[in-house]
């Protein structure tokens, strides 16, 4: 978690990030949850690397592309130290919409799932 005192959290589209307010979660300690932005992540590479914006960001982009062009050739993508990143597939199961308490089948679905590498959960 960042020091960040920004009530959003990320959810991740395909080729963008976007911020969501999340509120307050902290139980009265003055912090808040926070998420980087693709846009932040973007700042602190080029800053870390003294290269412009625009160019990490595309290479940032080129990166997302390739990982996500090899799990769906591959169905998986693994990175050292990182963790991976594979399709699930999901049976088909019975729900109900909410809306209107009426029983439902929802279809069988593949999404892709990530599994955290120990190095990582281990600095968490």
């Amino acid at each position: 978690m960042n020091d960040h005192a920004s009530p959003y959290v990320v959810l991740h589209g395909p080729t963008h990030l976007t911020r969501v307010f999340r509120g307050d979660r902290s139980a009265g300690t003055g912090r808040r949850e926070y998420a980087m932005t693709k846009s932040e992540l973007i700042e602190k590479v080029a800053a870390t690397v003294r290269q412009p914006k625009k160019l990490v960001g595309e290479t940032i982009e080129l990166t997302f592309e390739q990982i996500a062009q090899a799990i769906h050739e591959d169905e998986r993508f693994c990175m050292p130290g990182f963790g991976t990143f594979s399709i699930r597939k999901r049976q088909a199961r019975n729900g109900f919409n909410p809306r209107t308490n009426r029983k439902m089948k929802i279809p069988a679905a593949r999404t892709v799932g990530f599994r955290a590498a120990p190095e990582l959960k281990k600095g968490l």
